[in-house]
């Protein structure tokens, strides 16, 4: 992370129904984690090695406030993660993922299910790319995570998880 231009996020009501809130509603769970590794052998929040920001939390993120993405050092991506409400069915095409990669000067927008647009200062948004089911040996409940699919993809697996995978080929 450059230390003079740390990630900023700002969310911003566009519903006249959630303006008059002071922090970030609709998310089951919303929390942000300064991604510094990989646990391949958990998945959603687990998977991500690195410490949790007290900024973005479930309940008490603030709306029109610039958060400064600025608690931890050595990191590779901030990852933003939101559950939404909801069905637990319908929540994987609501659920909120931005795995950011603090990159100065970039700026883009981004909007939730719930129409909250979030204002995202200094970072690029990386990709998170489909796996198949059973992936590596990997159970759905692995395969389909968001958060298992951008580190197993941007951090890679282990040697010894890869030969055995190919063994079990």
């Amino acid at each position: 992370m450059h230390a003079n231009d740390p990630i900023s996020v700002t969310f911003s009501p566009r519903t006249d129904e959630s303006a008059h809130y002071s922090s970030v509603m609709g998310f089951l769970h919303l929390w942000a984690v300064y991604v510094r590794g990989f646990n391949p052998q958990h998945h959603c929040q687990r998977c991500l090695r690195g410490p949790i920001s007290k900024l973005i939390t479930s309940r008490r993120t603030p709306v029109l406030q610039q958060i400064v993405l600025d608690e931890a050092r050595n990191f590779s991506v901030v990852y933003i993660c939101g559950v939404s409400n909801g069905r637990i069915g319908d929540r994987s095409n609501r659920n909120l993922h931005l795995p950011l990669r603090c990159v100065p000067g970039e700026y883009f927008e981004y909007e939730t299910y719930n129409k909250y647009r979030i204002v995202v200062r200094n970072a690029q948004l990386l990709p998170i790319p489909h796996l198949e089911d059973w992936w590596m040996g990997y159970s759905p409940a692995f395969s389909r995570c968001s958060n298992f699919r951008f580190c197993a993809t941007f951090f890679g697996l282990p040697e010894s998880r890869k030969s055995l995978s190919e063994i079990q080929s």
